[in-house]
């Protein structure tokens, strides 16, 4: 019941009570940031039970990627894969971890003329040296 709970509220924002919980407990913060929340304040009973089944909606819950422009590309479940980042070492960013708020619409090349999406080369996505690529394998 928790689960189901904890579903209605970040897959419908805009009814009464998922206004309510989400300007009391989520900072109001926008529907594609919903299903992120990592920490979650205690509240009442209802609340308690929904958010003891946050992380099974987390874990089975993906992004479908439309334009994307609200799936994260690194850190995602989406189109029913694991997360871009369990599978591939981060990149590294100007010395910098992986870059969480990276959108999947920021690895796209947008073709005007046919209205599709070509992928950039993996060169531009994954930031390795060659000689350490392939001294791994």
């Amino acid at each position: 019941m928790g689960a189901q709970i904890w579903w209605k509220w970040v897959s419908s924002p805009q009814k009464p009570r998922a206004q309510i919980w989400n300007a009391k407990y989520a900072n109001n913060r926008p529907q594609e940031e919903l299903i992120r929340i990592t920490t979650v304040d205690t509240g009442s009973l209802i609340w308690n039970a929904a958010k003891q089944h946050k992380e099974l909606i987390q874990k089975h819950s993906f992004w479908e990627i439309r334009d994307g422009r609200t799936a994260l590309f690194w850190v995602d479940s989406w189109q029913q894969r694991p997360k871009i980042a369990k599978i591939l070492p981060p990149p590294n960013h100007d010395g910098n971890n992986l870059n969480q708020t990276d959108h999947v619409s920021q690895y796209w090349i947008q073709s005007a003329k046919q209205g599709f999406r070509q992928w950039k080369p993996t060169e531009q996505i994954i930031h390795h040296e060659t000689e350490d690529f392939y001294s791994d394998l």
